[in-house]
């Protein structure tokens, strides 16, 4: 797969090989304010990609694996390995990703002196986690480069985002060598829990408050802190997931499938299916599942 270098609108994607330093490829960065089409499944040949996920949420499949990350998670795929967001959108939020050629020799890696390129390359290869939670501290480091990209002028640019690409990755292989951060505390793990157990029901903020052991202000407070998103809007995001699942392997109707996720009717299943993944749950299943039940 080519490398997507198209900037809009809503994302910005800097070429870093205009900036002649060895082995960097590309920085994109996206603030999406509704959900786009799925990810294709893709590679990248010879590259290694960190995508950080400053705010929302985003599930990416590997292998027929799902990783679900949450906002201040860090997902890495390691030179051709396929990847992809599956069914699932690319979902309204912050995301950072960061492709970098990863040389099979240490010598020259990143333009730098053989020792500090040795450390650097031996960091990242030997990577250990596939998905953990990093923590907000990178976003800082990131907006750097865009800001040095934006109003540097001259080699002083280069520099700029060469230094902050380097805090980067440095920040990057100092996480492989310590136990990742936890993403979710015992309380909402608990809560996110219940709610899969629980779709089909009725599940407000109290409901969930409770089963958090908390106060409904401190429950939507850490909630909302350790997830991305208010608790009425995961449970939302939740019920779409599951139903883009049953859609995929069934035969129910759009009407059955609402039901079974919690929705009290499939009008108002429709329009927030649509407002999270771009698509109606039929044109969903069309596109995606071959179209084969039949809908009502």
């Amino acid at each position: 797969m080519e490398l997507d270098l198209t900037s809009t609108p809503e994302r910005t994607i800097l070429d870093l090989r205009e900036l002649q330093i060895p082995h960097l490829r590309v920085l994109g960065r996206y603030r999406y304010l509704r959900a786009h089409p799925p990810l294709a499944d893709h590679a990248h040949p010879g590259m290694m990609e960190i995508s950080f996920l400053a705010r929302g949420t985003q599930n990416y499949w590997m292998g027929g694996d799902c990783y679900r990350m949450t906002g201040g998670d860090l997902f890495v795929t390691f030179p051709d390995e396929p990847h992809s967001t599956g069914p699932d959108p690319e979902h309204c939020g912050l995301m950072y990703w960061f492709i970098l050629e990863l040389p099979e020799k240490p010598e020259g890696f990143l333009g730098l002196p053989d020792g500090l390129a040795r450390a650097y390359w031996g960091g990242l290869r030997s990577f250990a986690h596939r998905h953990c939670c990093a923590g907000p501290g990178l976003q800082l480091i990131l907006e750097r480069v865009f800001r040095a990209a934006e109003t540097s002028q001259g080699p002083l640019r280069a520099a700029r985002m060469h230094l902050a690409l380097l805090e980067y990755l440095f920040e990057i292989v100092a996480l492989s060598q310590r136990a990742p951060m936890r993403a979710l505390s015992d309380a909402v793990s608990q809560v996110l829990e219940y709610v899969d157990r629980h779709l089909e029901e009725k599940l407000s903020v109290e409901v969930l408050a409770r089963e958090a052991g908390l106060s409904v202000p401190r429950f939507k407070a850490r909630f909302r802190s350790e997830t991305g998103f208010p608790p009425a809007e995961f449970v939302l995001r939740r019920r779409i997931e599951r139903a883009s699942q049953i859609l995929l392997r069934g035969r129910s109707s759009v009407l059955d499938v609402a039901l079974q996720v919690g929705f009290c009717s499939s009008q108002y299943f429709a329009s927030a299916f649509r407002r999270i993944t771009g698509m109606t749950p039929s044109a969903f299943r069309e596109k995606l599942g071959g179209g084969r039940p039949q809908d009502v």
